[in-house]
Formats: structure tokens, C-alpha cells, sequence
């Protein structure tokens, strides 16, 4: 479950607040209470707290950017039962691995549709290369014919 951590409502005269510190970064494991981030406006810095144990995705703001009132910051997403943060880090590794052998797995079939399987069989390699062979023959032989040597 993952739970949105927002801008808290500011003072009345004041619509925009600067983010003056951030204590977590992204995949950072943290207990109910403990301090995200602060807020600063005119008259007042607001400190905003994890509401429940978890671990920090999503970190959207930087040290000195503006915010508003409401404005989604991260997320806290609750750590799966026996969890650790290195077997998450493990498993979103796996993920992303994953992802990158699917899709250029499927760029190369796309690029076979496209162009014709017979490029990367073994006997249109071999025919490519005899064809460059030939045609270097050819313009060499022309060549010293038309010189007249």
C-alpha cells in the first residue's frame, strides 16, 4: 500500500512554501514519526513526519524548490511482511533486467519483420558477403581495364 505524502496547509497569507530541508532519499526505510522534510514559509517552518513505518518511492521535491499546499512530495509505500530493504532492491533489479531483455528481444523481431529474416540467417550473411567480394572485383578490374595498363 502505498500512501501519498502532501504539503500540509499553510498559514492564510501564505500560498507557496519553499522546501528548506530534506532528510530521506529515495528507497530509504522509515519508522512512523520520524522527519521527511521541512517546509518554510514567511513566518513559519513546518516540519512533516511519516504517518506509519515504510519505505520512502517517489521522492519528487529538491532542497530550495517551492511548493504548494497539497502538492504530493513522495510516497511511503508499507514494506511487505519479512521484507528487507536489499531483497527489494534485489527484486526491482530483477525487474528492470527484465524489461530490457523483453524489449530489445522484441526490437529485433520487429527489425526482422522490417527488413526480412533472411538477413540474419546464416546463408544471407554468407551471400552479403560474397556479393561485397564480387562487386570489389569487379570495380578493381574495371578500373585497370579503363586505365589501359
Amino acid at each position: 500500500m502505498k500512501t501519498a505524502i502532501e504539503i500540509p496547509q499553510l498559514p492564510e497569507d501564505s500560498a507557496r512554501a519553499k522546501i528548506s530541508h530534506i532528510n530521506v532519499n529515495e528507497g530509504q526505510q522509515v519508522e512512523a514519526g520520524q522527519a521527511l522534510f521541512e517546509v518554510e514559509t514567511d513566518k513559519v517552518i513546518l516540519e512533516v513526519e511519516a504517518p506509519h513505518s515504510g519505505v520512502v518511492e517517489g521522492l519528487n521535491i529538491s532542497q530550495g524548490c517551492h511548493a504548494e499546499p497539497e502538492q504530493i512530495t513522495m510516497y511511503l509505500r508499507s514494506p511487505v511482511p519479512g521484507e528487507t530493504l536489499t531483497e527489494r532492491k534485489e527484486a526491482n533489479y530483477r525487474e528492470a533486467m527484465i524489461e530490457q531483455v523483453v524489449k530489445g528481444d522484441s526490437d529485433r523481431v520487429l527489425l526482422e519483420q522490417v527488413i526480412g529474416e533472411r538477413l540474419f540467417d546464416k546463408r544471407g550473411l554468407m551471400c552479403g558477403a560474397i556479393g561485397c567480394v564480387v562487386g570489389v572485383l569487379v570495380g578493381v578490374i574495371g578500373t585497370y581495364v579503363l586505365m589501359g595498363t
